[in-house]
């Protein structure tokens, strides 16, 4: 059985090692890679560097869990699965997910979250505790969405965005790619530029 390999050893990768614990008991954490050592109770490997360098790829499982820095996310994702190595996908026990949804490589889906009908989830997304992505959304490759934010159906967040915590985006609307989009906000229009948008209505 592969073991598993932690990309990013900061406080997010905390919340990683709980939901591996919830949903994939038999899945042993062999350590984590990172700039510096922290304080996270597993095996400092060393820099990105060495694990690619040092690490057969063949034998182990990798968990992006580095958190909302999204320029590094996508950066350290992109090297590793160039190299071939292969990420790991983790979707809570407790969150539905519809048949018909796609959900990327890498990806993952935190508990009491709800994936509707035809949306699709791409790489390296994170959709975090009690989410809500509703029928036929796209959330675009490496985009985070914090706890208990909602999109709503036929809505789109591009790539490399950061949904806040508890923010809405309405029906039909597409956050654009590279923006931010404030803790609380709600999102009713269409904008063109990356940006951050805050405040009901965002602006």
């Amino acid at each position: 059985m592969k073991k598993i390999i932690l990309v990013g050893g900061g406080t997010h990768a905390v919340s990683i090692v709980n939901l591996l614990e919830r949903n994939l008991p038999k899945l042993k954490v062999f350590g984590y890679t990172d700039t510096n050592k922290s304080g996270l109770n597993v095996k400092y490997l060393g820099k990105d560097e060495k694990v690619l360098n040092t690490y057969n790829k063949n034998n182990f499982l990798l968990v992006m869990s580095i958190g909302v820095n999204i320029k590094i996310r996508s950066k350290v994702f992109e090297m590793f699965k160039k190299k071939n190595f292969n990420f790991l996908t983790i979707i809570d026990k407790n969150s539905v997910v519809a048949s018909s949804a796609k959900i990327g490589i890498g990806s993952i889906i935190f508990p009491n979250s709800s994936i509707g009908p035809n949306s699709i989830i791409k790489d390296n997304v994170v959709i975090h505790t009690s989410t809500v992505v509703e029928h036929n959304s796209l959330i675009d490759k490496h985009s985070y969405l914090g706890p208990s934010s909602v999109i709503c159906g036929n809505s789109k967040v591009g790539k490399k965005c950061l949904v806040g915590a508890n923010s809405c985006i309405i029906e039909n609307i597409t956050l654009p790619s590279n923006s931010i989009l404030g803790a609380s906000a709600l999102l009713n229009k269409n904008y063109k530029k990356q940006k951050t948008y805050m405040g009901i209505p965002a602006k």
